[in-house]
């Protein structure tokens, strides 16, 4: 599941940024700790739709398909 949400830069004048968090499946339900991986490419990370170039790392998909315990930002 990947949740967005905007973080406003209070020291660049308030500027605001698209954050997107990728959660594993079953998050909201979980008591379990996850590792977080942060990453800076975020437009081309998860949707095809939302890359540079059309075509996205894909992450999202890896993810649930691996089941992967992992959190990504």
């Amino acid at each position: 599941m990947i949740q967005e949400f905007k973080v406003a830069i209070e020291q660049f004048e308030g500027i605001e940024r698209q954050i997107r968090v990728c959660l594993p499946s079953g998050y909201e339900e979980s008591h379990e700790h996850y590792p977080v991986l942060y990453m800076h490419d975020g437009q081309n990370l998860f949707r095809d739709e939302e890359a540079s170039y059309g075509v996205s790392w894909g992450l999202a998909d890896f993810l649930e398909r691996s089941r992967t315990p992992l959190i990504i930002v």
